[in-house]
């Protein structure tokens, strides 16, 4: 009788040990999930604002080149086009700067 109860008090401290054990596997795990979970925020948090910027610049450089097309739209006389590059003018006909099939200008000058 005597070796049954140290047998069952051995079992009964292996039995607490195992739960403290998982008490401080269920903490760990807890405390990793909140950090991750962090983390995960965080790297939301900078792709969000990073599709905001792009969106952005995006739709400036739409913005942009509406503006250029109206502008270039209006410089056309006679078939001629004044180009402004840097200050610079240059001069020249629409049909020199459509000759290259799906070029800048081509799509530029097209309706």
């Amino acid at each position: 009788m005597a070796v049954s109860l140290k047998k069952s008090e051995v079992i009964i401290k292996q039995c607490e040990a195992l739960s403290q054990l998982v008490a401080k596997f269920n903490k760990d795990v807890e405390n990793m999930i909140a950090i991750t979970t962090n983390d995960m925020n965080y790297l939301l948090s900078s792709i969000q604002e990073n599709i905001k910027e792009t969106t952005s610049i995006v739709m400036n450089d739409l913005n942009e080149w509406e503006e250029i097309k109206k502008n270039l739209s209006t410089t056309i006389i006679q078939g001629k086009v004044v180009l402004n590059v840097g200050g610079r003018e240059f001069l020249t006909t629409v049909e020199t700067l459509t000759k290259e099939k799906n070029s800048f200008f081509t799509g530029l000058f097209s309706e």
